[in-house]
């Protein structure tokens, strides 16, 4: 009976033993890898150019926006098809308009426009190649025109004119190579003649030079030559 049971356990132990031999290894898991697809090809779009015109030159020209510089003082945009060309826009402090014009090649250049805060216009002025060339205007505050005149390359040239803030005229000078030529004659707040005299072509005061009252009598005479004043005569008995 012993005997049995051992012969028994023995076969069950070589039973499983076979088994065990009999069984395929397993491979060690290997991990799914879902294919991915190839990357879809977006589409960038890009948005129109935002322009809007302005004038220069006689002509209407388109500004890119947004502004390749823009501060808290001012805005800078490139010019459609200008590559040399910005164009500016100049504010005050508190964010009113105070300016705009051109540059080109970093200069100023074409018509420029200032502004007092009040939005009442200060000048207006031309520029080339970063000298003022042109019609020159400047206003006060409250909207009297203040000075009108010519500049030839930076320089006043041909007939200048200035206005008291009432509008009355101040001054009237002819100008030549930048410097007065000819006529002057500057008058008092209320419009009566101050002084009157000319220039010569170098911008001395030359002859007679007269100063006057109000009611129109002359007070001094003066008489220069190339300059150099040779005489002076009060007299307040002579009128005009």
């Amino acid at each position: 009976m012993y005997l049995f049971r051992i012969i028994i356990v023995s076969c069950l132990l070589l039973g499983i033993i076979a088994c065990g031999s009999n069984t395929e290894p397993t491979s060690p898991t290997t991990q799914n890898t879902i294919p991915t697809s190839s990357p879809e090809k977006k589409t960038i779009t890009t948005k129109p150019k935002q322009t809007r015109k302005v004038a220069f030159e006689g002509k209407m020209v388109s500004i890119i926006e947004p502004p390749v510089v823009m501060s808290w003082k001012e805005k800078k945009y490139t010019i459609d098809g200008h590559n040399n060309l910005i164009y500016q826009e100049g504010f005050h402090y508190s964010g009113e308009k105070r300016s705009i014009g051109f540059f080109k090649d970093n200069k100023k250049h074409g018509a420029w426009t200032l502004w007092y805060k009040n939005g009442q216009k200060t000048g207006e002025y031309v520029y080339e190649d970063g000298v003022e060339h042109g019609l020159h205007k400047e206003w006060y505050e409250n909207g009297t025109l203040k000075s009108e005149g010519y500049y030839n390359k930076g320089e006043r040239d041909k007939s200048f004119k200035t206005w008291f803030p009432n509008g009355q005229q101040w001054k009237l000078t002819t100008f030549l190579n930048g410097h007065p030529s000819g006529d002057y004659r500057e008058w008092h707040e209320d419009g009566s003649i101050y002084m009157e005299g000319q220039y010569n072509d170098l911008g001395q005061k030359h002859g007679d030079w007269k100063f006057f009252e109000k009611d129109g009598n002359i007070k001094l005479v003066e008489v220069y030559e190339n300059g150099v004043l040779r005489d002076s005569q009060n007299s307040k008995t002579t009128s005009l």
